[in-house]
C-alpha cells in the first residue's frame, strides 16, 4: 500500500527517499501515518529536506525505526554524502543505500564511468585494476594518469633499468696493486689499514676522487636528495657525510666541510618524472689530513633518494670498492755502498 500526500510545493525533480513499513503496526514518520506494508516518499512531505532526512538517519526517528527493524529504505537518490567512513559504511552496508553516499564531483553516487576511446563500457565502477606489462598508472593528487604504452624513463642512478641503458657509476682515480706498509705508530698512526698492512692491495695516489654516470638518470625533482658518505678503513666509522637539499634544478651543492661537492646538470623532464646528471667530487686528502692522517684506506657510498611523488622507487646506491690512498709515495733511498753478489750453491 502506498501512502501519498498533497504538498504545498510539488517536486520539480525526480528526487526521492522512500521508506516502507515492515512492521505489523501503523507507524508515524515525520508525523505522517504509514500502514503495515505501506510506503512513504519523505521528499513528498512539505518542508522536509535532504538535511532533515540525513539528520533523522544519523540520530533521529529514522535511526530508531531502522534499528528496531520497523522500516526499510526502498529507494533513495538524495544527497547523503558524508566524510565519516563509519556513517558511509552504515548507509551502504546496513541500509543498502549506494546512491548519493559519496561525492565523486558529479552525480554524488560514488561511481566512476569507464570509457574506451570515448565509448562508455562501464557506468558504475568503484575500482579500476590495470593489468599487463604495457600499462603504467601514476597518481598525481586525485588524478590517475594511465600510460599505454608506458613512458620510457631513463635509468636510475647506478642501474640499467631505463631507456638509456647502463648508468653504472664510475670513479676518476687510477688504481695499482702495491704492498701496504704497517703504520709506524699502530693502526691509525699515521694511517689506517684495517687488516691490509703487509699485504698487496688496491692503491691510488689521487687526493681527489670524482664519481658520475655516463648520462642522465631519473628520479630527481620534488623531494629527491643525494647523500655522500666517506667511510674509514673499518667500513663503519664515518669520516665525512653530506646530504643535498631537494634537487629541483641545475645546481652545485657543497658540504659544510667544503670537501664534498655535488653538481647537478642537464636537469629536465623525463615524462612525468625529472632527470639529471649528478657528479660528485670529494677531496679525500683534506678529509684524512684533517684528522691527522697521512693517507689510508677508505671507501665512498653515494645514495640517490628519488622523488616520492613522481617516482617513489629506490633508494639507489653506489658503493666504491675500498682503496688505499698513498699520500707519501717517496721512492726509497738507500745510502752508502750497495753490493750485489751471486749466492753460491
Amino acid at each position: 500500500m502506498t501512502v501519498g500526500f498533497t504538498t504545498f510545493f510539488q517536486k520539480r525533480f525526480k528526487v526521492e527517499f522512500v521508506v516502507k513499513n515492515i512492521s505489523k503496526k501503523q507507524l508515524k514518520i515525520f508525523g505522517y501515518p504509514v500502514l503495515p506494508g505501506g510506503e512513504l516518499d519523505l521528499m513528498n512531505i512539505p518542508y522536509v529536506s535532504e538535511a532533515d532526512i540525513k539528520h533523522a538517519i544519523l540520530k533521529g526517528e529514522l535511526k530508531v525505526k531502522l534499528d528496531a527493524n520497523e522500516i526499510e529504505i526502498n529507494a533513495s537518490n538524495i544527497d547523503l554524502n558524508s566524510y565519516d567512513q563509519d556513517f558511509i559504511d552504515y548507509l551502504t552496508n546496513d541500509l543498502g543505500i549506494t546512491v548519493g553516499v559519496t561525492d565523486n564531483g558529479g552525480s554524488g553516487d560514488g561511481y566512476i564511468a569507464v570509457q574506451d576511446e570515448g565509448v562508455e563500457i562501464l557506468s558504475q565502477a568503484r575500482t579500476l585494476n590495470f593489468v599487463g606489462a604495457d600499462v603504467v598508472v601514476d597518481s598525481n593528487g586525485n588524478i590517475a594518469n594511465i600510460f599505454i604504452p608506458p613512458p620510457n624513463f631513463v635509468s636510475h642512478w647506478n642501474t640499467s633499468d631505463g631507456s638509456n641503458g647502463n648508468q653504472s657509476v664510475s670513479e676518476s682515480i687510477s688504481r695499482i696493486i702495491t704492498r701496504i706498509s704497517t703504520p709506524a705508530g699502530g693502526e691509525g698512526n699515521p694511517f689506517s689499514t684495517n687488516g691490509w698492512a703487509a699485504t698487496n692491495q688496491s692503491t691510488t695516489l689521487s687526493n681527489n676522487v670524482a664519481f658520475t654516470t655516463p648520462g642522465n638518470t631519473t628520479g630527481f625533482g620534488g623531494n629527491s636528495t643525494m647523500t655522500v658518505t666517506v667511510y674509514d678503513a673499518n667500513g663503519i666509522s664515518i669520516l665525512d657525510i653530506f646530504t643535498t637539499p631537494f634537487i629541483i634544478s641545475n645546481n652545485i651543492f657543497t658540504s659544510g666541510s667544503g670537501n664534498i661537492t655535488v653538481t647537478i646538470t642537464n636537469f629536465g623532464s623525463d615524462s612525468f618524472r625529472f632527470q639529471a646528471n649528478a657528479s660528485i667530487n670529494i677531496n679525500i686528502g683534506n678529509i684524512l689530513t684533517g684528522i691527522g692522517r697521512e693517507g689510508g684506506r677508505y671507501h665512498v657510498q653515494i645514495t640517490h633518494v628519488t622523488d616520492s611523488v613522481t617516482d617513489g622507487t629506490g633508494p639507489y646506491t653506489y658503493v666504491q670498492p675500498d682503496v688505499f690512498l698513498d699520500s707519501n709515495p717517496t721512492t726509497p733511498v738507500i745510502s752508502g755502498t750497495v753490493t750485489i753478489a751471486e749466492t753460491v750453491g
